[in-house]
């Protein structure tokens, strides 16, 4: 997921890139002490196989970090879905020193820069909050 700034450079560079050298500001605090951003790797969110209660019960991903939709994005994120060919290379967020930070149960790590033909589709999201 990123904002239509992020991905006007991701189509430019033709690569979601890491951000171990953190060129690029940090979309959340937590990420200076992330896993995969210290080594090299690109940031995803992996929904696939979470259950409903690590989603979104009383503690569950969504209830601690709402990133289906971060205040940066101007309710327009955009998010890009890995090809399912590359889903094995995710590293899961079980991964790693304990200490380090990591959305439980739904974050993973691409390992490197991830190329735009490794993206299977582009989804352009506009959110509109309930009054």
């Amino acid at each position: 997921m990123t904002d239509r700034r992020g991905y006007r450079g991701i189509v430019g560079t033709g690569a979601i890139l890491n951000n171990r050298d953190r060129r690029f500001a940090y979309t959340f605090p937590q990420s200076a002490n992330n896993y995969g951003r210290k080594r090299g790797c690109v940031c995803f969110f992996d929904l696939r196989g979470v259950s409903d209660a690590d989603l979104r019960g009383d503690g569950g991903a969504l209830d601690k970090y709402y990133f289906l939709n971060p205040e940066h994005c101007a309710d327009n994120p955009i998010f890009l879905v890995l090809g399912r060919a590359h889903h094995a290379d995710l590293i899961p967020w079980t991964a790693g020193n304990p200490g380090e930070a990591r959305i439980p149960f739904v974050e993973a790590w691409y390992q490197g820069r991830v190329e735009l033909a490794t993206i299977e589709s582009v989804l352009d999201v506009r959110v509109e909050r309930s009054r």
